[in-house]
């Protein structure tokens, strides 16, 4: 590649606002966990075509320059991590919606293409580009909403658990444990990864803590 193309980089607030246009077109409801495997194929119209090797040249998928089709681990696709292959139909659906002109001025037709396709781009573009993929990604499958109110209700459920233990009182003290239990039954509802959870609180600044220590105390714990 010759000369990079214009790409309009985006900061944090403003790719949350491409990805609720995108699910307000392809997913108004909102509901969870967001069906993007059917978004991809029915709404979109994206071939998903599974190659073997991916994750032996640490790939875990690509977008085609004619933006036909996502080329993705076939072990991923075979659904040995779920949460793994839904992230990266998202990650990719980001650079198709994000860096659309890029990729049409690549010619990426399969692995070899694309890996010539990165090495041709400086480190800091890539990374800008990967880093907005992602975010796009944890934005599309944890929209805000549903995040905050689905964090609040699994913190209530944790409290009353907690209200049935015989060390009940101590609880509250260990706030580490008692967030990662939070992430974790969070990331189940979304059929996403923990980390992704995590990056979604921080970026929307969503004090889980507060939220967990509410939820005791109004257990009256």
């Amino acid at each position: 590649m010759a000369t990079l193309p214009s790409v309009p980089w985006l900061n944090y607030e403003q790719i949350r606002i491409k990805a609720d246009s995108f699910l307000e077109k392809h997913h108004p409801s909102k509901t969870i966990p967001i069906p993007i495997e059917e978004i991809v194929e029915f709404k979109l119209e994206l071939d998903i075509v599974p190659l073997p090797g991916l994750r032996n040249i640490d790939v875990d998928g690509f977008m085609y320059s004619d933006l036909s089709a996502i080329a993705i681990d076939q072990t991923i696709v075979e659904h040995v991590n779920p949460s793994r292959y839904r992230f990266t139909l998202a990650h990719e659906i980001g650079h198709l919606v994000l860096h659309s002109q890029l990729y049409r001025d690549s010619n990426i037709r399969n692995i070899r293409s694309y890996l010539e396709f990165v090495r041709n781009l400086p480190q800091p573009f890539l990374d800008k580009a990967e880093w907005e993929a992602y975010c796009f990604a944890g934005l599309v499958l944890v929209p805000r909403g549903p995040l905050k109110s689905r964090a609040k209700r699994i913190a209530k459920d944790v409290a009353e658990i907690i209200s049935e233990l015989p060390n009940k009182a101590k609880a509250e003290e260990n706030t580490n444990l008692l967030r990662d239990i939070v992430e974790k039954e969070i990331a189940k509802v979304f059929k996403v990864s923990q980390p992704v959870i995590s990056k979604r609180v921080g970026y929307d600044k969503l004090d889980l803590d507060k939220i967990i220590t509410e939820a005791i105390h109004n257990l009256g714990l």
